[in-house]
């Protein structure tokens, strides 16, 4: 999601905004964009009551899957945790 990306490249890794717009045009550039409809919102309310995350990274999760992706690369979920038999969360510092 890229107000997450905005959120951790400003946030966490403290590069003012010039440097996020350069990084949110780059990811947009070489990635496909999904937006979140009624049924991806619902779908994260479900994973959210299922796996116990909390319903922003749920959405996140849902997202992955609504773009058939295998794997979410995430530090702050469970680490090879499976989500609907077709998503695998991996921790890239694992």
């Amino acid at each position: 999601m890229l107000t997450e990306l905005c959120n951790i490249v400003t946030k966490k890794l403290k590069f003012f905004y010039d440097i996020a717009q350069i990084v949110l045009d780059e990811c947009c550039s070489n990635s496909n964009l999904i937006t979140n409809t009624k049924d991806i919102i619902i779908k994260a309310t479900k994973i959210a009551g299922k796996y116990g995350y909390s319903f922003y990274d749920s959405l996140i999760i849902s997202d992955s899957l609504s773009a058939s992706c295998k794997i979410l690369y995430s530090e702050d979920m469970h680490h090879t945790q499976v989500i609907e038999k077709k998503l695998t969360i991996v921790n890239p510092f694992a």
